[in-house]
């Protein structure tokens, strides 16, 4: 049968002119992009529905961090007129920087510096003794970075998008974790292992012939000296106080590894 025959028939019994197959196939295509287009619509509408949802639902959480932050920020600031700090001999001009990028890369360069971890050992009267240890600890911008005015605000829904403005919830609780580290080896409550580590001391002769021999040493968790033991935090520096027992003549910060350790591993 010939195919002008074909399309003859076609039209008699579907009233459907082959020729309207091209206009017909256009029209679907259409259709289909258009339906394409509108559901892609209602995703987008309802991605940025759910995004301002979050975004206005962040914001009491934000400001709460923010107060936490205000007061690491109260124990002291670095001054836009200093050249050096507590831990840094120079601070770099790029310090103040307020660019975000640049502001990371300070948590990578902050270590121990043996200077702000002194030691001594005074008189209390009676024949008593206190040994005292003082630790500057670093203020929250030498570790975590310049905090510029501008970040202290909820950043806008932009910024937020772009994730341009400082998670003070996750800076709090990095800083925290290296107060806390160093706290764990001079607070006598926490019982850490490596609670007073490097700390040495010498034993009067007249103790060391009845109690001691020649391995073994003071048990600095023995209830008795625990009890003896104090810690104290003000702001960013910490005081450790031991009203020392008879028997030790002398004592010192003779190894400060585990000191340097807290700064070494506090961002693994």
């Amino acid at each position: 049968m010939a195919e002008k025959d074909i399309d003859s028939i076609q039209l008699d019994l579907f009233g459907f002119d082959p020729k309207d197959k091209e206009k017909y196939e256009k029209e679907h295509s259409e259709n289909k992009k258009k339906q394409a287009l509108h559901r892609r619509s209602i995703r987008i509408k309802k991605e940025k529905q759910l995004e301002e949802f979050e975004y206005a639902s962040q914001e009491k959480y934000f400001l709460k961090a923010l107060e936490q932050t205000k007061q690491f920020l109260s124990w002291g600031r670095i001054s836009s007129k200093s050249k050096k700090s507590n831990y840094f001999s120079k601070l770099p001009a790029n310090f103040f920087s307020e660019d975000l990028d640049e502001r990371e890369s300070w948590k990578y360069e902050l270590w121990f510096k043996r200077k702000n971890l002194t030691f001594n050992t005074y008189s209390a009267g009676e024949n008593k003794s206190v040994f005292e240890i003082k630790w500057i600890l670093p203020l929250f911008e030498e570790a975590m970075g310049f905090v510029a005015d501008k970040y202290m605000i909820y950043p806008t829904f932009e910024d937020y998008q772009g994730r341009n403005f400082i998670d003070f919830e996750d800076e709090n609780a990095m800083y925290e974790q290296l107060v806390d580290s160093c706290r764990k080896l001079l607070d006598p409550e926490l019982n850490d292992d490596y609670f007073l580590s490097g700390i040495r001391f010498n034993v009067r002769k007249g103790f060391k012939s009845i109690y001691y021999n020649k391995e073994e040493d003071l048990n600095l968790h023995q209830p008795e000296n625990l009890e003896s033991m104090n810690l104290s935090q003000e702001n960013n520096v910490l005081t450790f106080q031991w009203m020392l027992p008879e028997e030790i003549s002398k004592i010192r910060i003779a190894d400060d590894d585990e000191f340097y350790y807290c700064f070494k591993y506090w961002l693994q």
